[in-house]
């Protein structure tokens, strides 16, 4: 049962991400592990960068909704940690980001809920290695389409078939 439970925390690193899909684990077994990997470095007791102690941030509830809310922000946006300190892998901060907004979609529902993170000026933040270059290891994407929504002609043939109809003239009839 042992091995079982301990294969069972570790299998999370190794399932591959699914953008979109929800992120489950609890705070002790999933965003503590992050925090204290990236975030305790500076944000302890005795340092505390910009005031900010995340050694006593436990589950999200409404007194600390506001500061995790910060936090999801700046992992997100990449600005923490710092470029100078060591980087989380891209699917870690992928899939932390995405717990915290499970977390406050969840904390906040009768609160009007979180919306922050379906903004469109959002989308001017995007990664562009990410939305551009090849996808890093550990990223699954759900297939696009379903059999309903296939093309089933080429784009080739789809401009073949845009033309004649573009350029059709009509019957001559005197």
């Amino acid at each position: 049962v042992a091995v079982f439970v301990l294969l069972g925390t570790s299998s999370q690193a190794a399932d591959p991400y699914l953008p979109g899909e929800p992120v489950s684990g609890s705070f002790k077994d999933f965003a503590q592990g992050f925090l204290e990997s990236h975030c305790f470095d500076c944000h302890d007791e005795e340092t505390a960068k910009g005031d900010l102690n995340l050694v006593d941030l436990g589950p999200l509830d409404e007194t600390n909704a506001a500061v995790w809310k910060s936090v999801w922000s700046q992992v997100t946006l990449q600005e923490m940690p710092p470029k100078k300190k060591s980087q989380p892998d891209i699917v870690d901060r992928l899939r932390f980001s995405d717990w915290i907004v499970g977390e406050l979609q969840r904390g906040m529902k009768n609160k009007g809920g979180f919306r922050a993170h379906l903004d469109p000026s959002k989308g001017n933040f995007v990664s562009h290695d990410l939305l551009f270059g090849p996808l890093p290891k550990g990223i699954q994407l759900v297939p696009t389409s379903t059999p309903a929504r296939i093309w089933r002609v080429t784009p080739q043939e789809h401009i073949t078939r845009l033309n004649e109809l573009i350029n059709l003239e009509p019957e001559y009839n005197p």
